[in-house]
Order: C-alpha cells, then sequence, then structure tokens
C-alpha cells in the first residue's frame, strides 16, 4: 500500500496540483448534491404517498464532502504558509 505523503513534504507545485483536483472535486459533487436535492424535491412533491424519509439522503450528503473541504482548507493554509 502507498503511503500518501504529507502536506509539509510536498513541492508548491504539487500542492498547487493537488488543490485543482481537490476544487474540481468540490465543485463536481457540488452539482451532483443540488441535482439529488431538486430530483428529490420533485419526486416528493408529485408523489402523494412519498415519505419524508425520502429525503434522508439529502441531508445526509453534505456529511460527505467535509473531509474534502477540510483537505482542500488544509492545502490552502499550507500553501500561504509557503507563500
Amino acid at each position: 500500500m502507498k503511503q500518501q505523503k504529507q502536506l509539509s513534504e510536498l513541492t508548491l507545485e504539487e500542492l498547487q496540483k493537488k488543490k485543482k483536483q481537490s476544487f474540481g472535486i468540490l465543485v463536481g459533487l457540488g452539482i451532483v448534491w443540488i441535482a439529488v436535492w431538486i430530483i428529490m424535491i420533485v419526486i416528493y412533491l408529485k408523489s402523494p404517498k412519498t415519505n419524508i424519509a425520502t429525503l434522508l439522503p439529502c441531508f445526509i450528503l453534505p456529511i460527505t464532502l467535509l473531509p474534502i473541504f477540510i483537505n482542500y482548507s488544509n492545502l490552502i493554509k499550507e500553501i500561504k504558509s509557503r507563500g
């Protein structure tokens, strides 16, 4: 198993690359999150027998973005500390 380097061990170029990748992932998942919200609301409003528990994935999905957002924040801090 490949061990990941600490942020302090990476070069500035590697940090910039990781920052761009993390931002792309956040934007992509953000778009998916919005699409899921819209679909779930439409399903809830169109179907009279739909339970409010149907919307549960919409409330759980932002939690999955938290580790990526924390990593992105740490990358920004490390880049600022070097620059």
